[in-house]
């Protein structure tokens, strides 16, 4: 997600979704194994470093991805080979052996089916490209299925057999051009992508959201300005030409709306959106606050029938960054130390939901790792 931009004032809105449609292939709710998993700890631009498999948790950090034991807290690369060093491994040509090992540091994971997947920008060839990476989770195996070329990825995410991706192009005039496309990765018709959504035309675009789904919705943060002359805007002129908006993509019957909360005024945007135990958050922001950069974290938290359970403050003030919550009781986060050597992981305990009536809530260490 490049080019998103920063924001100050928050309100959170949950609503809950779960409206089946009669088969588990076409439930409007989570089906744990092939839904895109938003359990993620972090949707920032920087990539989606953690995600819950079966049984496991997966991190990735540097170039390696490692796999955490709940029930043990310890923490390995994913990688089976028993002759391999995985990150003692001091010769950069052999690097690349070690099934935990991903070209590109800052490339996001997920989890499908059995599988980790990641895009990876790929410098290792004669020309860089991106390159669509299948780990098992053993880490008894990774193999290459899908390589771009002429096309960059700037986000993405897998959903019911389905990559959903941000397509970043040039034309030959040198004219960007992007578009969100979807790639069946089995099946008649796979790996062939079709294009699902594209920017309105007169907007400059800043840049897109990781793609997200829930059940059978596909939602796409998008953002920009409505005008090719980029000043320092006054209030008035961000809320006239400030573009933020989130659409939600109806898998079923590929109807594509723009998300609104309730009395959204003019200067608020439906900036972003998770998920959290079955319910929908949505995130908007007051362009008028946009640019003050004060990041001082609300949490409102509704309920089903949007009465307020609880108000709590995130522990994070450097950056406008808010972690996904999860489907279980832990959030889990990356935090890197000072001296950059390691990084640790932590987690939220999220079931004091309800206890914290505006105060800060605090996290749990449980292991560290060095940075290789």
């Amino acid at each position: 997600m490049k080019g998103k931009g920063k924001y100050t004032s928050i309100a959170l809105l949950c609503v809950l979704i779960i409206t089946g449609c009669g088969t588990e292939e076409t439930a409007d709710t989570y089906i744990a194994g092939t839904d895109y998993p938003w359990q993620y700890y972090s949707r920032d631009f920087y990539g989606i470093p953690t995600v819950e498999g079966n049984g496991s948790v997966y991190f990735k950090n540097g170039h390696y991805i490692y796999q955490l034991d709940e029930e043990t807290d310890i923490l390995t690369p994913l990688c089976n080979k028993t002759n391999c060093l995985h990150t003692q491994e001091t010769d950069d040509s052999r690097r690349g052996e070690c099934n935990a090992y991903i070209p590109e540091e800052d490339a996001s994971i997920t989890y499908m089916d059995g599988y980790i997947y990641s895009v990876v920008d790929d410098w290792s060839g004669d020309e860089p490209c991106d390159v669509l990476y299948k780990l098992a989770e053993d880490g008894s195996t990774k193999e290459t299925i899908y390589q771009w070329e002429g096309q960059s990825v700037e986000g993405w995410c897998m959903h019911r057999d389905v990559l959903y991706y941000v397509e970043h192009t040039f034309d030959a005039d040198n004219q960007e051009h992007y578009a969100v496309k979807a790639m069946k990765l089995s099946g008649m018709g796979r790996l062939q992508s079709k294009t699902i959504f594209e920017p309105e035309e007169g907007l400059t675009v800043y840049g897109f959201g990781m793609p997200e789904a829930y059940g059978n919705h596909l939602y796409i943060n998008l953002n920009g300005v409505l005008t090719d002359e980029i000043e320092d805007f006054t209030d008035e002129e961000w809320i006239r030409y400030s573009y933020n908006k989130t659409f939600q993509y109806n898998l079923q019957d590929k109807s594509m709306t723009e998300i609104r909360i309730p009395d959204q005024s003019e200067s608020q945007q439906v900036s972003d959106v998770t998920f959290w135990q079955d319910k929908i958050i949505y995130t908007a922001m007051d362009i008028t606050k946009n640019h003050e950069y004060d990041f001082t974290l609300n949490i409102d938290i509704y309920d089903r029938d949007m009465n307020l359970v609880d108000t709590v403050q995130a522990p994070f003030h450097s950056s406008p960054y808010e972690p996904s919550y999860g489907s279980g009781d832990r959030m889990y986060v990356q935090v890197s130390e000072e001296s950059g050597d390691t990084f640790a992981i932590e987690y939220w305990d999220k079931t004091k939901i309800g206890t914290y009536q505006g105060e800060e809530y605090q996290l749990t260490r449980i292991c560290e790792q060095p940075i290789k």
